[in-house]
């Protein structure tokens, strides 16, 4: 008997996602904060061991909420320059962070003590790091290297011709993929917080698509325009963040309410917990941090487009609770989980003019599922993995259809 059906949309992605923890990193001394820092030494000593600890201790979070209340989230970031150097003597400053492309936001030059307030050196370096993964994901999008790692014409091969029915699911796909990178990126473990920011800029991407996909498109060029669409929201975001223009109530991360040490603005709301601050000290670091997490997520977002490729041409997962050990084993590329038979296969109408119609399914041909997990062909799919995974998220959303939600995808890098 066939129990269960499910769409292969998403469901790569989610095979290979793993969870990690890491031992919680050691308490620093509470700086008491106020208007007025006079602890210099104490402040510049916090590290970013615990980013959201140096946050709210070195008074950076007060700092920045009172200054955007009082002076206005227009090009705030030069205007914290300006009022702040040389006690606001010099006038002006050519600090740009709302221009992704042309800006000028590199990292502090001098040293923390010569901040004032101390406070300040950490906000900078917040703001930094920021402009520094908004750039270096920009850059990412547009290099020739990661369409050629996906290699679409390379999986159309592979597992048959198809496209997306929803760019949305892609948008999807290009937010989690690079969310869950994050999570690959272990010798950096504190980036996976400005990282799951990041990510689910590609969902607001998706939700400002106002016209629906032309599914006739080939994959490479539904791809090409998720990508263009997705450059285009990095940009218009940065501005967001550091000029004031839109509506900073829609930041990733941004929520109703105070934040989480009692902020009122949604600009110092997007740089809560400290999310920004990392141990980096220049655009370079920044692109090295990022290059391993850049490379993961295009490995998972090529896993995620063979599902959307499958799903294309009417594959499924099944599950079959009559097959026995033996028979299921017979079948190529099937796995024998918890006495049931999982397997890929092809729903195809045998009868149009019956009631009801009459249809048949046909086990995916080996040449396509033994690639799954052949070392040389380099989706890295584990299908234990992917059929247990399916499986857990069939139980949890039982009324999934295999159909992403095409508004309102979620935009602080969660799974959508």
């Amino acid at each position: 008997m066939l129990s269960k059906r499910w769409h292969l949309d998403a469901t790569l992605v989610v095979a290979l996602l793993f969870v990690s923890t890491q031992a919680a990193p050691s308490p620093q001394a509470a700086i008491v904060i106020g208007d007025s820092q006079s602890d210099v030494s104490e402040i510049c000593a916090l590290t970013y061991d615990d980013p959201g600890r140096t946050w709210e201790n070195s008074g950076a979070s007060f700092f920045l909420d009172q200054f955007l209340k009082n002076n206005t989230a227009n090009n705030w970031a030069n205007k914290i320059d300006q009022l702040t150097t040389d006690s606001g003597s010099q006038g002006t400053s050519n600090l740009d962070c709302v221009d992704l492309q042309g800006g000028n936001c590199p990292f502090p030059s001098i040293q923390c003590r010569f901040f004032t307030p101390p406070a300040l050196f950490h906000i900078r370096n917040a703001i930094s790091s920021c402009y520094g993964m908004f750039t270096a994901i920009h850059e990412a999008l547009q290099d020739n290297a990661i369409l050629t790692n996906l290699n679409i014409n390379q999986i159309i091969s592979d597992f048959g011709s198809g496209s997306a029915n929803d760019n949305t699911s892609l948008f999807g796909a290009l937010s989690a993929a690079f969310g869950i990178g994050a999570g690959f990126a272990a010798a950096v473990p504190e980036i996976g917080g400005p990282l799951a920011v990041v990510s689910g800029i590609f969902g607001l991407a998706g939700n400002t698509q106002t016209s629906p996909p032309d599914p006739t498109l080939a994959l490479d060029k539904q791809l090409a325009d998720v990508f263009s669409a997705s450059e285009k929201q990095l940009v218009s975001t940065l501005a967001t963040v550091f000029g004031g223009s839109g509506d900073t109530s829609t930041l990733p991360g941004v929520t109703s309410g105070n934040g989480p040490n009692g902020e009122t603005q949604d600009i110092a709301k997007f740089f809560a917990n400290g999310k920004f601050l990392i141990n980096v000290s220049s655009q370079g670091a920044v692109t090295k941090i990022l290059d391993p997490v850049i490379a993961n997520g295009s490995q998972l977002m090529k896993q995620s487009l063979v599902g959307t490729v499958l799903k294309s041409q009417n594959y499924y997962i099944f599950v079959n609770t009559d097959r026995t050990e033996n028979d299921c084993n017979g079948i190529t590329g099937s796995r024998f989980i918890n006495n049931q038979c999982f397997t890929i296969e092809q729903h195809k109408a045998v009868n149009i003019n019956t009631f009801p119609i009459s249809s048949t399914t046909q086990v995916i041909d080996k040449s396509k599922i033994l690639k799954f997990d052949d070392p040389s062909a380099g989706y890295n799919i584990n299908p234990v993995a992917f059929y247990t995974n399916a499986d857990a998220c069939q139980t949890a959303f039982p009324n999934f259809n295999g159909t992403v939600q095409s508004q309102a995808l979620p935009t602080d890098g969660s799974l959508p």
